[in-house]
């Protein structure tokens, strides 16, 4: 019999996101619950486990008081106590050989694991929220419905004081609104961005307009330089997705923004659109494809804390650069358009062709030599955040 145990340990919460606002506030509390479950399989199976991985990493059901207050700050955390993560979806590869029954346990600090106690042999009685599937050199078991009682005390900002914060811009969370604006994760003070101060100018003075919104955010936040993604140089990392689910355009993630740029560009989309691609530093409209910068623009928002060079080259690369260079992580992220996998005329037909098979070869052996593991995405790819996370973590 194989016993599992998940522990509340604060050292297990090292890698905890310290503040870092948007939707990484949510993020953090999900990876520290994400990081309970893993670390007691990897503890417990050592070599036996050959991957672990998440397919879903839950997310996190608030109190009703904090889903009515609509704001998730430092004091009504504390005073929740717990956090409550459901939804996680762990995938385990085993040995084919490994037999033994698994009993899982837990701190009582933690909380009820309940729906994944047991996981038995594929040819005995297995729990509906357990599916465990013989590949063909190893056992995989899937296991759904997963949720954790994370304690708040466990938290690194348990020591922070609410009632004399200093409102930092790693702790500012975006509200959704006509004008994008922000509270303080730590405090709950609410603030909106100077650069948008033409757009709200403008709309307190239109006609045949509801005023209310715009004069509430004027009396109830404060306005303050250096506050909205742009200004602050961060990504917009609150996940938009479309019917299918699948996430949606980079512009989609900055629809917010975008409608601010129209009404400071007299009702004008597409003026307003190529406005904000320039501050983002993406070709405007018809001047180029995007796909390189959206995919650079996904990465920076999944690993926030990260240095992210865009067309990095370290010095043994030579003259060649990587689309998406993450030095610590010692991982290349390249964009490969059509032009990698067959001949283009404009970008030189068959010779073209060839002679880009002969420079991606000789950047694979690079990275080969200099222990860097090059990550390559096709342009026809569509990949999800967690999908990329995945590649990007091997």
């Amino acid at each position: 019999m194989t016993r599992i145990k998940i522990n509340a340990d604060s050292q297990e919460t090292k890698d905890f996101r310290y503040m870092v606002g948007d939707d990484h506030f949510e993020r953090a509390l999900v990876d520290t619950a994400t990081n309970h479950i893993d670390t007691a399989f990897q503890k417990v199976f050592g070599q036996n486990l050959l991957k672990i991985q998440f397919t879903s990493r839950g997310h996190s059901v608030w109190s009703p008081f904090w889903l009515e207050a609509n704001k998730r700050n430092l004091a009504t955390i504390m005073e929740q106590e717990l956090v409550r993560i459901v939804g996680i979806r762990p995938v385990i590869d085993l040995p084919l050989d490994f037999d033994e029954a698994i009993d899982l346990e837990q701190d009582q600090k933690v909380g009820d694991l309940s729906g994944f106690m047991t996981l038995c042999e594929a040819s005995k009685s297995i729990p509906p929220a357990i599916k465990i599937k013989r590949m063909k050199k190893w056992k995989r078991l899937t296991v759904s419905f997963l949720e954790v009682y994370v304690p708040a005390d466990i938290f690194p900002w348990r020591d922070i004081d609410p009632r004399s914060c200093s409102c930092p811009k790693c702790a500012l969370i975006p509200q959704q609104g006509i004008i994008p604006s922000f509270y303080c994760g730590i405090c709950g003070d609410g603030f909106w961005c100077s650069c948008m101060s033409c757009a709200v100018e403008k709309l307190l003075v239109r006609t045949n307009y509801d005023r209310g919104p715009i004069q509430k955010l004027i009396e109830t936040a404060e306005q303050r330089d250096g506050v909205c993604h742009l200004c602050r140089g961060v990504p917009v990392t609150s996940l938009s997705t479309n019917q299918e689910g699948e996430i949606s355009s980079l512009m989609s993630r900055y629809h917010e923004y975008r409608h601010v740029a129209a009404i400071e560009h007299d009702g004008d989309w597409r003026a307003g659109e190529n406005a904000l691609r320039e501050r983002l530093g993406i070709p405007k409209i018809g001047e180029g494809w995007i796909g390189e910068a959206l995919l650079l623009n996904r990465i920076i928002s999944l690993f926030p804390d990260e240095e992210i060079i865009h067309q990095g080259s370290p010095s043994w690369l030579g003259r060649q650069r990587f689309d998406v260079w993450i030095p610590r992580l010692k991982v290349a992220v390249e964009y490969n358009g059509e032009q990698h996998y067959a001949p283009v005329s404009q970008f030189g037909g068959d010779a073209g062709f060839q002679a880009t098979r002969m420079r991606d070869a000789k950047k694979r052996q690079l990275c080969a030599e200099n222990g860097v593991r090059m990550v390559e995405i096709a342009y026809n790819e569509a990949l999800t955040d967690d999908q990329l996370l995945d590649l990007i973590n091997g």
